[in-house]
């Protein structure tokens, strides 16, 4: 469940209405939230939810942020709206760690998008 600090504030930030109630009242199933705070600049909380209940969360800090734009790509190779990320996780501590084990699954669940059944092989039968 979420830390009562945690709670307070994002209750805060949305109103009068509950936390659980807002997440009632849509269908999500990963949950972002980012905040600024001078005890914790540039935080990222992400979860999981299912049956309308959180059912984990975890906390990140972002220190060297880059957006996509900040990238140069050939116009070929360049990224487009609804293509998936190569995610790759390198080394034994997402294996042994729990807590980057963790990470490692929400952040799964974050990227993993829509399941496609067909996949257009354009790009690669050249």
């Amino acid at each position: 469940m979420l830390s009562q600090a945690l709670r307070s504030h994002l209750e805060r930030c949305i109103g009068k209405l509950t936390l659980m109630r807002v997440l009632t009242l849509v269908i999500v199933f990963i949950l972002q939230y980012g905040s600024h705070t001078k005890k914790r600049p540039d935080n990222l909380v992400l979860g999981r939810m299912y049956d309308h209940q959180v059912y984990d969360l975890i906390e990140v800090g972002i220190e060297n942020f880059k957006s996509l734009r900040a990238f140069s790509y050939d116009k070929k190779f360049a990224p487009h709206e609804g293509t998936k990320p190569f995610i790759c996780f390198i080394g034994e501590g997402f294996e042994n760690v729990s807590e980057l084990k963790h990470l490692k699954e929400v952040l799964t669940d974050l990227f993993r998008g829509e399941v496609k059944c067909l996949i257009l092989m354009t790009y690669f039968c050249s």
